[in-house]
């Protein structure tokens, strides 16, 4: 029988995890999203005909199997919370990356400790990429190490939409470099990491009004938040070495999302991300394992990953809690140096 899901959260993300519960044939009916905003559970409903929305988390009926979280990231620990402590039926859940701001490291941690039979994971979508695993394959097929990586995020988000909340690049963008440098580094037994350079950039890119509203609803979410980001970072364990040099903005002329890996003897690959045709290329003589055309078939990682959770099959994009509360460590490491 197929599940009863609960999703907390009703924006674009939340949006699109309905849609694809629908595509895995989850009926309507057994779908149950939580948004504060009556225009938005409006939008929904006219969307998906017969979904059941509330206005509230507290409104989540007790019987529900799986949880979705997908609200803003300053929300991402006490929906997780409400959901584990008060909803005991639900026993796997799926939150969307990051775990939580830095400042609520600690809140996290002790949450990761009280878990008991909940399967908690974070989405990590750009992790699941097949060009991500085709960079892996490459390097084990010719046993090459890697020395260097390069991790590039860069967006244009000036003068986003209104309803766009954000934490700043770090929390919320640069999460995206920092765990796949992070998994390629432990893919290689470089489990441990320190900053040895960072700079942080703070640059006028979000919406003024929207953002000093929901500073005054939650002192977590910035006034300020900051626009750019640099960091060198050493992983290092059982004898190897990398070097990690991560950074991108909300504030780029043209939109970059690219990871790089040099070995020792300067050997080479590259991986470019859009949204459709993730490719792969080796030493620049355009040798792609996967060149989708974008027109007809297109890889649906947020598909591949939610099918992952639901049914229990182990997926690069579905992250840990240990994992992920790395990942905030590594933040705040940056945020404090580079300020």
């Amino acid at each position: 029988m197929l599940p009863h899901v609960a999703i907390v959260g009703g924006g674009m993300m939340g949006q699109l995890y309905v849609s694809h519960l629908k595509g895995i044939n989850v009926e309507p009916e057994r779908i149950h999203i939580a948004e504060i905003c009556a225009d938005m559970r409006e939008r929904i409903l006219s969307l998906v005909p017969g979904i059941i929305t509330y206005g509230t988390i507290e409104d989540i009926p007790h019987d529900c199997d799986i949880g979705i979280i997908a609200v803003p990231t300053s929300s991402h620990l006490q929906a997780a919370r409400f959901l584990i402590e008060n909803r005991i039926s639900i026993k796997d859940i799926l939150l969307e990356k990051p775990l939580c701001p830095w400042e609520q490291l600690e809140e996290a941690q002790e949450l990761a400790g009280s878990l008991n039979d909940v399967n908690l994971r974070i989405g990590h979508l750009c992790n699941g990429s097949s060009a991500v695993s085709g960079l892996i394959e490459w390097c084990d097929r010719e046993s090459y190490r890697p020395s260097q990586m390069y991790v590039e995020w860069e967006k244009y988000r000036k003068n986003q939409k209104p309803d766009r909340l954000t934490h700043g690049f770090v929390t919320d963008e640069m999460t995206h470099p920092l765990a796949l440098a992070a998994s390629m580094a432990r893919h290689f037994g470089c489990t441990q990491w320190e900053i040895i350079e960072a700079k942080v950039i703070t640059k006028p890119y979000a919406n003024e009004e929207r953002q000093k509203a929901a500073h005054e609803w939650n002192p977590l979410i910035p006034l300020n938040p900051n626009s750019e980001a640099h960091a060198k970072i050493r992983f290092f364990g059982d004898g190897d070495l990398i070097t990690a040099h991560v950074g991108g903005s909300y504030t780029a002329e043209k939109k970059n999302r690219s990871m790089r890996v040099v070995t020792a003897d300067r050997r080479s690959a590259s991986i470019q991300f859009d949204h459709s045709t993730p490719s792969f290329e080796e030493n620049h003589d355009m040798l792609c394992i996967e060149r989708k055309d974008p027109k007809h078939i297109s890889e649906d990682k947020l598909g591949n990953m939610l099918g992952a959770f639901m049914d229990h099959r182990p997926s690069d994009a579905l992250l840990s809690p240990p994992d992920a509360l790395d990942l905030v460590r590594m933040q705040a490491a940056i945020l404090e140096m580079g300020k």
